[in-house]
């Protein structure tokens, strides 16, 4: 475009050259006027490299809102392990059992379950339906009686490798259109580094992970 311009000087010098001063003065106002217009093209290029640049990728990116739902599902798993099913159970209240057969079950004494609905609330919010169904089952230790909810004192938890999880990092490896592959990395009893995955999926507009990750 440029060179295009140019050539346009170069003929109406030689047009000045026979027909006067009048268009010797136009001459430097057309230059500035090429300058000005190379100048704002530049400017224009170098926002457009720079919007580029900034821009996030099209695919795999994971805004700040998606990324503060994923830790408040992986803190709210890390409660579930440690404070409800693997690591410890919830404490419960003495000196008000109900036996079943050989079972027996103590109220839970809980600031944040006094209920077997709020129990099942924070799972709802964190897990899927489906993940919700196979989590009571394998742990099957906590019982609805009357609204209320109950441990079975006799149950024996199998044993797993317990993870420090007061501090996990979270890496989004893969994003679909509806779920997030997720790398955990925790510490393990030793100190050393430990990496969890798991997924999360969209469950009628609220994320859920699809599973308890211990």
């Amino acid at each position: 475009m440029i060179d295009y311009y140019i050539k346009i000087i170069y003929n109406i010098n030689n047009y000045t050259n026979s027909e006067g001063i009048f268009m010797k003065r136009i001459i430097p106002l057309i230059f500035c006027v090429l300058f000005l217009f190379a100048g704002c093209s530049g400017e224009a290029d170098n926002s457009t490299t720079v919007q580029q640049q900034n821009s996030p990728p099209a695919e795999d990116y994971v805004g700040e809102g998606t990324m503060t739902v994923l830790r408040y599902l992986i803190s709210s798993n890390a409660n579930c392990v440690e404070n409800i099913f693997i690591e410890n159970n919830l404490p419960v209240e003495s000196g008000k059992d109900i036996k079943e057969g050989k079972t027996v079950y103590s109220p839970v004494k809980s600031a944040n379950y006094n209920t077997y609905e709020d129990f099942e609330n924070t799972l709802n919010a964190t897990y899927t339906q489906d993940a919700v169904k196979s989590i009571l089952a394998e742990f099957n230790m906590y019982k609805n009686i009357d609204g209320k909810l109950y441990l079975n004192t006799g149950y024996k938890k199998a044993e797993h490798t317990n993870y420090d999880w007061s501090n996990p990092q979270i890496n989004v490896t893969a994003v679909a259109e509806n779920s997030y592959e997720l790398e955990i990395t925790v510490l393990n009893e030793n100190g050393d580094e430990h990496i969890l995955k798991a997924t999360a999926v969209n469950t009628d507009g609220d994320l859920k992970l699809k599973n308890i990750i211990y």
